[in-house]
Order: structure tokens, then C-alpha cells, then sequence
């Protein structure tokens, strides 16, 4: 896993703890179509800009602080 990080430009640092969730196969099938997650879960891929406020918005109440550096980054 760590390899696989890495070479999407992930660094290691201080230990912590994280889920990932795969979203696809190696055959670019969807492994969790719309219709098997939770009720009132909603599973979209950002396509503009803006739609990284929502991800801003969550990141900044979570942690209570500012979060706008991370959009240059996700963008």
C-alpha cells in the first residue's frame, strides 16, 4: 500500500490512521455502483472548480481550521 501512495505522489510522515475505499477494479469497472451505498450517500466525481467548496467547507468543520491552501492541490 505504502508503494502504491507513493506513486501517486503521497510522502510518509507522522503515523496515522486513514480508510480508502477503492472505487474501481483494475478492469475500470465500478465496484460500488450509486445504487449500493447508503441511503442519503451520494458518490460524484468533482468536474468543476467550485465543486471543491463542499470539500473545503467539510475539511474546515471537521478541523476547525481554513482549508483553502487544499484546493490548488485537489484541483
Amino acid at each position: 500500500m505504502k508503494a502504491l501512495l507513493e506513486a501517486e505522489g503521497f510522502v510518509a510522515d507522522d503515523v496515522e490512521q486513514f480508510m480508502l475505499y477503492p472505487l474501481q477494479s483494475k478492469a475500470s469497472k465500478p465496484r460500488c455502483p450509486n445504487s449500493t451505498l447508503p441511503p442519503g450517500v451520494e458518490l460524484r466525481q468533482i468536474e468543476q472548480p467550485e465543486d471543491l467548496d463542499d470539500v473545503l467547507a467539510v475539511q474546515a468543520q471537521i478541523w476547525g481550521r481554513d482549508f483553502e491552501w487544499l484546493r490548488d492541490k485537489l484541483a
